[in-house]
């Protein structure tokens, strides 16, 4: 989905753009530079050379970022499953007509990550539209618009310029297909293939994974080879699986298995599957079309396996298949000692053709067998029979001719003397049933015969999961992996070849009804409501398509559901008949968990709805309050939705679908927050559901939904139970320290909230990372372009309270060293997204790989790292490692090392540190990382005692800004429809400012000083400057924005800091206080804390913003909670005031009541007369007093 891939964050917007305003500019609207075109489909767009590419897939997407971070911008073509407008970010928009293409502008905040884009009406052949959106972090309107008006101005649709004429030729302007591409690096091994005469072969080889690449003479026809070794635990087989998840992520995508067989191929069974395929090209070599057949060929062991993929043009059956089939089955993984003659630098081994036949491809065919293809339903009476059942079980069967069907399981059976029937190939050709006579009953005691048969048939067939239909028995045998070392096994009885099936009887009119399931709360015993077994009370329903009665069966083991293709937007399943679900309440002790347990393997689909009773007899998708929609995506991912009725938007999650019988619980908390967990206790989602939800009662509904319109479905439902389970404790990060305190950040078994992926490109943790007993493990292949992998958080995780004096803090750090390379623990203030590593000024620990296989390791601050400390000679990264954070720097501890303490500029009071933990490409070998735990332990130092002057010195004074009521010094300020007559209060409290009740949209009133009142000079260099807000601290719903802002009629977008406080309304933290603080870059200088429960109750209403040479605190009472370093606060910087109602987000409501502002250099403690002097304000400074003072230190 558009919205749900591509979110940005909620924030303040405060000024609309016309959209016809773009067409005023042309392409000199940018500063002159060089600029790099590229294309996407019908798309041709150019981008400034130095802007570097972020994420490139096919033809479907490519991202850029300008060099400052300033800019990204994302070209793609999208699939419009949702609309364009509606929703609450969108700030304005505009439908426009460019070069005949029908368009909307759209302008969407925050206005911190403002968003202005095109989005292209007309669908191209793949039914997608065409976006062109580009991101602007902390810029303002007027350069965002420029930026993307020059943008626009090298925009082509088939060639069109969209405004009209061409872009003035820029010097340097150069093709992405022009840009040079490297050679492939010479031959490090030897990989055989038996090439015909003509042919030409290039190695690409690399550590783990060796690859050669050969085309034909008319490079109509290639194939790739992929040997991969196992190294340093690392199984062979997941580097060739990730290698053939890249090829079909950039180079093949599958649209029809058109065949499958299991060749032997170097002395390996191998699995080999005949696709039609889109098409794009190989390592820098395009075929003269875009759909062509691919054979995929993919075998070997843990130790060594392989991969060979053929292509070649859609309608080529003939000579050509045939002559890549040979080529194929002919890889030689040994050829380094046996290469015969060939074309240098690829080792080919001698083609077993008859010399006399090798001159073309057309010849060579002579001397080929062909290959076997699958044949249609219907070729074998038996199977004929037996195949709508197949098919209504398994999706999608067909027959395959016994006379050649020559798989690696035809020994099996025939050793264990069982009559074959007929083979079935399912699900795209991807799981087999055998129809079977066997000389035993399957259900008798005979597992000495059937064991032995059933795990030699599995590893036969691949370690697929596959089913036996005793077809004069009437029993189906399915197997399948429990776990990695053992198989299970469902028997169960069929109704005769073409009778219906049993499906599940619903109670006819008049039977009594079962007593009513006692509700599942936090305090409620466990309940199995299905076992596999039978139905019991839950009430079947079928719905949008679905129908329960064709699509379902209950098998006596597992419900299956199957919905075919052309079923509309189906949803098939099971509900309570009465409200079962309660949402446990705030402060409650224990969660309340909904656990599923599917078969993953032959599954890709699971929703849950929560629904009122009063709305249970509806769809759930129209009745349901909360409902969460897992569905498992082509490449191995599942994506997970939850939806809530009345709230936007919907909230989004990823992890790897299981691949077997697992148990998936959805999990309410007290705090109102819901999980998704695996059944091993790991957490997979994590949803903050955002509305009050305690205490309400729901039937549950539990059911398959299709992935998309028409779309075919499956799941495989074993069991369903629901009861409570403890909450699983979250480290509460933003406590403040009162004295020691320890924090576990984490421990291998859960990623969110706490932590985020950092990866350079989306999905990339989701294919190459997993979390698996207690620990995150990644690894990808050398040849993968990953360069970077790991973990960070993206708010700060550790808080630097009164860190003066002996305050102290370990960061300990658990590795698996045997498992892990090159790796960077980092730590930093500042916000990183998504694919940003720490920038200059951060710490960083990071361990490298040497040539002669030992790690360094070297402890620095980024950009000056050659001051760092560095240690060398180590045999392996450390299994664990501790950073000591002390007011002098930080050090390292681990086992064979020791590393003074390194000044970090970062570390200062009060601030908050954010966490890195990634695994970087070696120069040579796999990059994997293997983490076991994160933990923090922090000691504070002494807390600040309040500034005393020296007897008989008087306190500095203050300096009174506002006294309760705004003076001619203050501006009231209104925004559209929200009128500051309406919404701002006098009393003798002070003056309330307020949101309306349910903004509907991001206008909101403000009071502004008229001239700058923060006035910092050399001062500051001794002492700071301190602005204390006093407001009512009683206001039950308190909200504000505070803006230091050099102009204040554009109070946002010329902010120099911005600090808001806001009593949070709903949420896992309702009711408590959070306080946010902007500086600088509003896009990466941000820091949240929320505070305890029950905080505001013990608050005096003050807020002090404490602004120091080169950084910002904030105060609550006497507290600091939070601070950073910022150049926005200074020597020689000056600021308006300007203060709004409500918090972050754009349509929140919050209201303030407004007592006082005034200014005081803070005291400095013991404070002299002459100091004072030094400090007062010019018009308050008495210079007799300092000329008696000056002369008595003289005499002195």
């Amino acid at each position: 989905m558009m919205r749900a891939m591509r979110t940005l964050g909620s924030g303040l917007v405060v000024i609309l753009v016309l959209a016809f305003g773009m067409l005023a500019f042309g392409p000199g609207a940018a500063r002159a530079q060089d600029w790099a075109v590229h294309t996407l489909r019908n798309v041709t767009f150019a981008v400034p050379t130095d802007w570097q590419e972020t994420l490139r897939q096919r033809d479907q997407e490519v991202d850029f970022q300008s060099p400052d971070g300033r800019f990204e911008l994302w070209a793609r073509w999208w699939f419009p499953d949702e609309p364009l407008l509606g929703f609450p970010d969108i700030v304005s928009h505009k439908a426009l007509t460019l070069a005949g293409n029908e368009a909307l502008f759209i302008y969407s905040g925050p206005e911190e990550d403002r968003m202005l884009y095109l989005a292209f009406l007309k669908k191209d052949a793949e039914g997608e539209q065409f976006l062109f959106q580009l991101i602007a972090h902390g810029v303002a309107l007027k350069d965002h618009e420029q930026m993307f008006n020059a943008l626009v101005a090298h925009l082509s649709i088939d060639g069109v310029p969209l405004l009209g004429k061409a872009p003035a030729s820029v010097p340097g302007q150069q093709t992405a297909a022009e840009q040079a591409v490297p050679p492939p690096p010479p031959a490090a091994g030897g990989i055989g293939l038996p090439l015909p005469p003509g042919w030409t072969a290039s190695p690409l080889d690399g550590t783990g994974v060796r690859r050669i690449l050969a085309v034909a003479p008319g490079r109509d026809a290639l194939v790739l080879a992929a040997v991969a070794t196992g190294q340093g635990g690392q199984d062979a087989r997941a580097l060739v699986d990730a290698y053939l998840g890249l090829l079909h992520r950039d180079t093949i995508v599958v649209k029809e298995i058109r065949g499958e067989t299991y060749p032997q191929i170097a002395g390996n069974a191998v699995h080999a599957l005949d696709v039609e395929a889109k098409i794009f090209p190989v390592d820098g070599v395009a075929l003269p079309y875009q759909r062509g057949r691919v054979g995929i060929y993919q075998g070997g062991d843990a130790a060594r396996a392989f991969l060979v993929v053929t292509m070649r043009p859609a309608d080529e059956d003939g000579a050509l298949a045939n002559a890549l089939d040979t080529i194929a089955r002919g890889l030689d993984l040994d050829a380094a000692t046996r290469a015969a003659p060939a074309a240098p630098p690829v080792p080919v081994a001698q083609s077993p053709v008859d010399p006399e036949t090798q001159g073309s491809l057309d010849s060579l065919s002579a001397a080929i067998p062909p290959t076997p293809h699958p044949s249609a339903p219907g070729d074998d009476a038996a199977g004929s029979e037996w195949l709508p059942e197949l098919t209504r079980r398994f999706g999608d069967c067909r027959l395959v001719p016994l006379a050649n069907w020559s798989d690696p399981v035809r020994p099996e059976l025939e050793k264990a003397k069982v009559d074959l029937r007929f083979v079935a190939l399912c699900q795209g050709g991807a799981y087999p049933v055998y129809g079977v006579h066997f000389p035993y009953d399957p259900r008798g005691p005979t597992e000495d015969y059937f064991h032995p048969l059933y795990a030699g048939v599995f590893v036969a067939g691949g370690n697929r999961a596959c089913s036996f239909l005793e077809v004069e028995d009437r029993v189906l045998s399915s197997i399948g992996l429990k776990d990695a070392t053992t198989l299970r096994l469902d028997l169960e009885d069929l109704p005769a070849a073409g009778a219906p099936g049993d499906g599940v009887a619903v109670a006819a009119p008049g039977t009594p009804a079962a007593p009513p399931l006692p509700t599942a709360t936090a305090a409620a015993g466990p309940q199995v409501l299905f076992d596999g077994k039978g139905l019991g009370r839950l009430v079947p329903f079928g719905f949008a398509g679905g129908d329960f009665a064709t699509q379902a069966q209950l098998t006596g083991k597992a419900l299956r559901i199957e919905i075919p293709k052309d079923s509309g937007w189906a949803r098939i399943g099971l509900a309570t008949p009465d409200a079962l679900i309660r949402m446990p309440d705030r402060g409650a002790a224990r969660a309340v968990e909904i656990a599923a347990t599917i078969d993953g393997g032959v599954s890709n689909g699971l929703s849950f709805a929560l629904t009122p009773p009063d709305k249970a007899a509806l769809d759930p998708d129209e009745g349901h309050d909360i409902a969460l929609h897992l569905v498992r995506g082509d490449d191995g991912i599942a994506r997970a939705t939850m939806t809530r009725r009345d709230l936007r938007p919907d909230l989004q999650a990823r992890f790897p679908w299981p691949g077997n019988e697992t148990d998936l619980a959805l999990v309410l908390r007290p705090d109102q927050v819901a999980e998704l967990r695996r059944g091993d206790g790991t957490r997979l989602a994590w949803f903050d559901i955002g509305g009050d939800f305690a205490g309400r009662d729901w039937v549950l509904q539990t059911y398959l939904q299709v992935p998309g319109k028409h779309r075919a479905a499956s799941l495989k439902l074993t069991g369903l139970a629901v009861g409570p389970v403890p909450e699983a404790a979250l480290p509460d990060i933003d406590a403040p320290a009162e004295g020691p305190r320890s924090l576990v950040l984490f421990d291998g078994t859960a990623i969110v909230p706490v932590w985020a992926a950092i990866q350079p490109n989306d999905l990339a943790l989701d294919r190459l990372g997993a979390l698996d007993d207690g620990a995150l493990r990644i690894a990808w292949p050398e040849i993968d372009r990953t360069s970077y992998l790991g973990l960070y958080t993206p708010e700060a995780a550790l808080w630097l309270d009164d860190f003066r004096a002996d305050a102290r803090a370990r960061i300990g750090v658990e590795f698996d060293g045997e498992a892990t390379g090159d790796v960077e623990i980092s730590f930093q203030q500042a916000y990183g997204l998504p694919n940003n590593l720490t920038g200059n000024g951060a710490y960083a620990l990071g361990f490298r790989r040497q040539e002669d296989g030992t790690y360094t390791a070297l402890s620095a601050v980024k950009a000056r790292e050659k001051e760092g400390l560095r240690a060398e000679g180590l045999a392996r990264v450390p299994d664990h490692v501790d950073l000591i954070v002390t007011p002098r720097g930080v050090a390292v501890e681990a086992e064979g090392l020791s590393l003074d303490p390194v000044p970090v500029p970062d570390l200062a009071d009060g601030v908050g540190l954010r966490f890195w933990v990634v695994a970087q490409k070696p120069a040579s070998g796999t990059p994997r990382l293997t983490l076991r735990r994160v933990e923090a332990d922090y000691r504070p130092g002494p807390a600040a005692k309040p500034p005393e002057p020296a007897a008989g010195v008087a306190p500095l004074e203050e300096t009174v800004i506002f006294d309760g009521s705004p003076g001619t010094g203050w501006t009231p300020v209104s925004a559209g429809d929200a009128v500051f007559e309406e919404l701002a209060a006098q009393t003798a409290d002070g003056l309330t400012l307020a949101r309306r009740e349910a903004p509907p949209n991001s206008n909101r009133i403000a009071l502004a000083s008229a001239a700058a009142v923060i006035d910092i000079d050399k001062r500051i260099e001794t002492t700071p400057l301190e602005v204390r807000f006093q407001f009512d601290p009683a206001e039950p719903d308190i909200g504000t924005r505070v803006f230091f802002t050099t102009n204040p009629g554009a109070y946002a977008d010329k902010a120099g800091f911005v600090v808001s406080l806001r009593r949070l309304p709903e949420g896992r933290n309702e009711g408590r206080v959070q306080v946010t603080l902007h500086a600088g870059h509003f896009s990466y200088g941000h820091w949240t804390r929320t505070l305890p429960a029950g905080w505001q109750e013990t608050w005096d209403g003050r807020m002090t913003l404490v602004l120091g040479a080169g950084r910002v605190a904030v105060m609550l009472g006497d507290r600091e909670v939070l601070a950073a370093n910022t150049d926005r606060s200074g020597r020689f910087r000056s600021y308006h005031i300007a203060i709004v109602p409500g918090g972050l987000e754009n349509r929140g409501s919050g209201r303030v009541t407004l007592r006082r502002i005034a200014t005081a250099w803070r005291m400095p403690d013991g404070m002299t007369e002459m100091d004072r002097l030094r400090l007062v304000d010019a018009d308050a400074f008495d210079a007799e007093a300092f000329a008696d003072l000056l002369a008595a230190q003289l005499t002195d």
